[in-house]
């Protein structure tokens, strides 16, 4: 614990102290399976460390109070002084390669360009000046929201950019059933998807290499990205298939922003992003380089390398408790649903794999797979190789087991990297409680040994599996 760090830059530290002295470290330590010395020992050794970083990805965040985890590792980092400083600090490892960029450019519902509210009243105004047309002055909906809305028939059009939802998103049977009632959806994509499948209109976009603009890491790196090829024929950037469908509205409806009829290229793009959002305002596309520069960016140019070095953005770094609570998952489902699955990721395949199973590495990871502990496998009377039927209160499915001890008794995984498996029928609409992040990791099941044992691997066609709800 750093006294010094916690007197200077923080508030509501006395309150969270007695909430933290007040947990029962034996119920903890029942709940979680981990023994309570190995988290003494760890805790030890952050503290103590002249210099200590923490890394968090979806393990943490895919859950129901994956918000209220992120914020006790802030909680960690301010109680130990290991932020604000070169060689500390707290650091989410981003699902996707430019998930920062796209949240610094507003693609969150409730917040413009920049992190402005879009329902706070100045913002609203600072907005509609500078671009010159009326905006909603309401905050828009998350995602499990617009499937709802649609399945409502309150959202009629849906236009969506590189995301294959209908493989991807928990409750996949709910998210098809909501993608089926839109009047109009519009699928911005490279392949044709499962999602790009059920859409009215697909648009062809171009690929990284085909496109010119920039992506934002984790670190707030803006880097350059340079077209090496040019784009196959029939398609176009994803930048300039907005500025020609801006255009269309345009002449179509007579409200014309700034940039309508424009050619897209990422350099007018960042002038105006600058004149906008505050930390982008020394960024000049010419004048990113090879490496980049980290936001806050200067109008002079200057990038900034460490945060919170001498205060927080909003003051004085809070202290919040918030008291664990299990997931309605396992509380509604654990008698008649016992076993706990949780989503995870093979490096060879990138999420829905439409774009590596295209390549060789479909050659070498064929297929999901269920890892199932050696005890739960004996129980079940399921062989290392045996087709599994793992069914939740959605669905089910059938996949491939692989015995192995890296699962506790008790806890099943697996990937959805594969269309023929369609995972994702049995994950839920659970989310997190502020953020709406999906539960994707804690998914009640049950198991059972499967009646039929055909299934189709990538590049191999056999006898397919009857799924009815499909």
């Amino acid at each position: 614990m750093k006294q010094e760090f916690i007197d200077k830059r923080t508030e509501g530290w006395e309150d969270f102290k007695q909430e933290v002295l007040s947990v029962d470290i034996a119920a903890m330590e029942r709940e979680t399976g981990v023994d309570r010395n190995l988290v003494r020992e760890a805790a030890i050794a952050y503290a103590t460390s002249p210099a200590a970083m923490s890394f968090h990805g979806l393990g943490v965040t895919e859950h129901y109070q994956g918000t209220f985890t992120v914020m006790q590792i802030a909680d960690l980092a301010m109680m130990t002084g290991n932020i604000g400083r070169r060689g500390v600090g707290v650091n989410p490892l981003r699902g996707q390669n430019n998930v920062q960029g796209a949240a610094d450019m507003g693609c969150q519902p409730h917040q413009g360009a920049g992190y402005f509210a879009v329902d706070d009243p100045a913002n609203i105004t600072m907005y509609e000046n500078f671009y010159g047309v009326e905006l909603p002055h309401v905050a828009g909906k998350k995602i499990p929201q617009m499937y709802d809305a649609m399945l409502e028939g309150t959202l009629k059009a849906f236009w969506v950019a590189g995301e294959d939802m209908g493989q991807t998103d928990p409750n996949t049977l709910h998210v098809r059933k909501a993608l089926a009632e839109l009047e109009l959806f519009v699928v911005q994509e490279l392949f044709m998807t499962e999602t790009a499948k059920m859409a009215h209109v697909v648009l062809p976009a171009a690929s990284f290499l085909e496109k010119s603009g920039t992506f934002t890491n984790g670190e707030r790196r803006i880097q350059r990205v340079n077209a090496v090829v040019e784009p196959i024929e029939g398609t176009k950037s994803d930048g300039q298939i907005t500025c020609d469908i801006m255009e269309r509205y345009a002449a179509k409806t007579g409200r014309r922003s700034g940039n309508a009829s424009k050619e897209y290229h990422p350099r007018w793009v960042l002038e105006e992003i600058s004149r906008i959002v505050p930390f982008f305002a020394g960024v000049k596309w010419d004048e990113l380089g090879e490496n980049g520069k980290q936001w806050p960016v200067k109008p002079d140019g200057t990038d900034t390398k460490i945060l919170h070095t001498d205060s927080f953005k909003r003051g004085l770094g809070k202290f919040i408790f918030n008291n664990w609570e299990k997931s309605p998952e396992v509380r509604t489902n654990e008698k008649d649903f016992p076993y706990i699955i949780t989503t995870n990721r093979e490096l060879e395949h990138y999420n829905c794999g439409a774009m590596t199973r295209r390549t060789g590495n479909g050659e070498i990871l064929t297929e999901d797979v269920l890892m199932i502990n050696p005890a739960d496998a004996q129980k079940n009377g399921i062989a290392d190789g045996d087709m599994v039927c793992v069914e939740s209160p959605r669905g089910k499915v059938d996949i491939k087991a692989r015995i192995t001890d890296e699962v506790k008794p008790g806890i099943l995984s697996s990937t959805f990297h594969f269309p023929e498996i369609m995972l994702n029928i049995i994950t839920s609409s659970v989310s997190d409680s502020l953020a709406m992040c999906p539960e994707y990791k804690v998914v009640s099941c049950r198991i059972r040994k499967a009646k039929k044992a055909h299934l189709r691997k990538a590049g191999e066609v056999v006898e397919q599996v009857e799924y009815p709800w499909l």
